[in-house]
């Protein structure tokens, strides 16, 4: 039926001159339409997605021309539609997508544009005359649009690309300037920066054929990218005496905490030009730290993403023994005076620490407490699009995407950021107490895929890493100021080699795991380590152990869980370990396998998927923990159906267990030969 419709479907993109009211029509027809329904209304027209890859092609008896570089139109849809994108061909083919904002929600008509070049970095290609629209990754969407156009800049937007050019380029210039700092080698080294309650020790030693030279101490507050055009802080002159310097600074200076700030020696009368690199704080004697003699470990490498909405009777009969949680920094602010609120001292319009936000974190953190779990806590920080009141933990270009860098550009926002850091390490900082704590922290989510997991704008990747770097250190040294063995984790996904296509969206995860080591190397050190996410190469795999895209060799595009093995080997280099010769730890904090039907083959292959995986996993010691994730599938993922339970009803709300939540639990028990038997398993 959807054939005979389509096949008198036309649909017209107006193409405009800038600022000419006359316009002209290209007539496009429908050629392909899969997993949607389309129909014509008097405005336009109505689409419903009906599969997991819904798209259209449409076909112009004309070439769409290089000039036609915004797409527009107007639309209402009750729901958000997410990964939208355009193909344009011939052929239609994965090198031509266009990845596009997402359509927010929108219950009157609201007009979308975007521009084309801008997403691909370059021209459309020349004599085009396919367009496909795929509309997500879900069905049950439905979409009206109209007044759709294919047309040229008008001159707003021509000033608005000017703007954007000019921002590019002092992006990019910040840029080279953090890249040449970290390829740098310096005479002068500060050796230690060590935090008390009310002071600050720097230790440093000088180049000894220049120590009668007079220097200076500059300080990089949090704010403070070492791409920054503008020069550091100036603290206080120096005249080495000898080839040390030891030097004792208050901790707070007008209101504001040295804790996150980093220090370095200058030319004298010249702060920009340094002497040594910049070094942050990695000793912290503070007299109420909680008195730890190491942290928690977990028995066993089986965890669990999130504690909630499960049945608490599986946390034991699964025999987890650590999890994941989320910790939204976002409830912990407010503009709003109130009970149990304490003002942020900082400057601008007042802003409050909310401790109310407490109550449903140690809800969680005292269920983990009770089952025994090591607590590794995300934190994150939504970015709310559509609020009128931006959170202002928000970085400032931030122009999408499920959650937010923090600021890290203002003064203000930093110093918001850090309190907020400062109030949660404190309250959770004994794992070991009745009511739980955090051990492991991880830093942001999947910070690779930046543009959607933790976004900061389109940013050069040397200003995306040199941000997300100082965040790493904020939480590392908030969390050490109140524990001594707190850990930090850098998120990434399963992607590892990831060329630089130069649109600002995406990191490499090997480049950011190689720079992390270089500015630990070059900072001072600090107790970091990798949060993987060893998902198939498709998350809609049948099975765990047939991707084809993964190699054994440290270049290989992807780490899965099919060559894990490469992740532990790179991490054991002798290059890569810290400074006392340990090999960095890791986390496997997300991963889970897809059952796309309820058919039993469907659950003898994620079964067989997760025992698969654990048998990587507990050949890599390196991996302190494997977190499944979800415990329960989930309506908004996708289509996908990764629980070890199935989708909650009425009936079961929380699902029935699938038969990987058994092989879960049956796990380096004598059951664990059964299913072996039973599944089918790749030949060792």
């Amino acid at each position: 039926m959807i054939r005979h419709l389509l096949a008198a479907l036309l649909l017209a993109f107006t193409i405009f001159e800038a600022s000419v009211a006359t316009s002209a029509e290209l007539q496009i027809q429908v050629q392909t339409a899969h997993d949607l329904n389309v129909s014509e209304n008097s405005d336009g027209w109505n689409i419903e997605t009906t599969g997991s890859d819904p798209y259209v092609v449409f076909e112009s008896e004309e070439a769409i021309t290089s000039d036609m570089r915004v797409i527009d139109f107007e639309y209402i849809s009750v729901t958000p539609i997410r990964h939208f994108c355009l193909y344009f061909g011939p052929p239609i083919q994965a090198s031509t997508v266009i990845d596009l904002p997402n359509i927010q929600q929108a219950e009157g008509w609201y007009r979308y544009t975007a521009d084309l070049h801008a997403a691909i970095g370059q021209s459309l290609p020349s004599q085009t005359t396919l367009v496909r629209f795929d509309f997500g990754q879900q069905s049950g969407h439905r979409i009206q649009l109209r007044n759709v156009q294919l047309r040229e800049f008008n001159d707003r937007e021509r000033l608005a690309a000017k703007q954007a050019a000019e921002l590019k380029r002092r992006r990019q210039a910040s840029a080279d300037r953090i890249s040449s700092y970290i390829a740098s080698d310096f005479n002068d080294r500060i050796s230690s920066v060590r935090v008390t309650e009310s002071q600050i020790f720097l230790d440093a030693m000088v180049d000894s054929s220049e120590n009668d030279s007079l220097r200076e101490l500059v300080e990089f507050p949090a704010s403070a990218s070492i791409g920054d055009e503008s020069s550091p802080v100036y603290v206080v002159d120096m005249r080495p005496n000898g080839s040390e310097l030891h030097l004792e600074l208050p901790r707070f200076v007008d209101g504001r905490d040295r804790l996150h700030s980093a220090f370095a020696i200058a030319n004298a009368g010249d702060a920009s030009k340094l002497l040594s690199a910049r070094t942050f704080a990695s000793q912290f004697d503070v007299a109420d730290a909680v008195s730890v003699a190491e942290p928690p470990k977990p028995r066993n490498q089986k965890g669990l993403g999130g504690l909630f909405p499960g049945p608490e009777s599986d946390l034991s009969e699964l025999g987890i023994s650590a999890t994941t949680i989320n910790l939204s920094l976002n409830p912990y602010v407010s503009y709003d005076d109130g009970p149990k609120r304490e003002r942020i001292p900082v400057d601008g319009p007042p802003v409050y620490f909310n401790a109310e936000a407490f109550h449903a974190t140690d809800q969680v953190l005292a269920l983990a407490r009770k089952h025994d779990l090591v607590v590794s806590a995300i934190v994150l920080i939504h970015n709310p699009s559509h609020s009128s009141e931006p959170c202002p933990l928000v970085h400032p270009d931030a122009d999408g995407g499920v959650y937010a860098m923090p600021d890290l550009m203002t003064p203000r926002g930093a110093a918001i950021y850090a309190f907020v850091l400062d109030r949660i390490a404190n309250r959770y900082r004994d794992p070991t107490s009745d009511g739980g704590g955090i051990t492991n922290w991880i830093a942001h989510n999947e910070v690779d895929f930046h543009s959607v997991w933790t976004n900061m704008g389109e940013q050069p990747r040397a200003v995306a890493m040199e941000t997300y770097y100082r965040s790493l250190r904020m939480i590392h040294n908030a969390a050490r100021m109140y524990q001594p063995h707190s850990r930090v984790f850098a998120s990434l996904t399963h992607h590892w080699i990831v060329p630089d296509d130069g649109l600002g969206r995406q990191l490499s995860p090997r480049d950011v795991i190689e720079t992390l080591q270089r500015y630990s190397q070059l900072e001072g050190e600090f107790s970091w380590g990798v949060a993987y996410h060893p998902y198939p190469e498709s998350l809609f795999a049948d099975v765990a152990w047939k991707d084809s895209s993964p190699t054994d060799s440290f270049d290989t595009p992807l780490i899965t869980i099919q060559n894990l093995p490469v992740l532990s080997r790179f991490l054991e280099q002798s290059h890569m370990r810290d400074v006392n010769g340990h090999v960095r730890p890791v986390i496997l904090s997300e991963q889970g396998f897809h059952t796309p039907s309820a058919e039993p083959q469907s659950h003898r292959n994620q079964a067989a998927s997760l025992l698969f995986a654990m048998d990587q996993v507990r050949r890599l010691p390196i991996v302190e923990s494997f977190h499944y994730h979800r415990w329960i599938d989930h309506p908004d993922e996708g289509g996908l159906n990764l629980g070890l339970r199935s989708g909650s009803t009425r009936e079961n709300p929380f699902g029935t267990k699938k038969q990987a939540w058994s092989v879960y639990r049956d796990l380096d028990t004598p059951k664990e030969s059964e299913w072996r038997a039973l599944l089918d398993l790749p030949s060792p």
